[in-house]
């Protein structure tokens, strides 16, 4: 992921939401990578974290939405509450960091 560039990042996601920030939970990333991939990566409180290479915006959104409603469905929420990615906030993002 190296000369990666962040364009999305969701909220951290957390069990017991009382206000923003808190231990554990996960966290949602889209990376821009050097060669025009974008990378979804998934950030667990206790260091783990996956990456899944992308090659189309739809495919990405899609896969951001899909893990937005599994952390719903495990019980993880946030504060502000993380809104579902579309394709046009995907690309006003990609091209306020500069890229495509």
């Amino acid at each position: 992921m190296s000369g990666a560039v962040e364009v999305v990042t969701s909220p951290l996601l957390i069990r017991h939401v009382r206000g923003p920030g808190g231990a554990g939970g996960r966290r949602l990333r889209v990376l821009l990578t050097g060669d025009g991939a974008l990378d979804l990566v998934v950030e667990a409180g206790d260091g783990r974290r996956w990456v899944t290479r992308f090659g189309t915006e739809i495919a990405v959104v899609h896969a951001y939405n899909t893990e937005l409603r599994r952390a719903g469905r495990d019980g993880l929420a946030s504060r502000p509450e993380a809104t579902p990615l579309s394709l046009d906030g995907l690309r006003a993002a990609i091209a306020a960091a500069g890229g495509r």
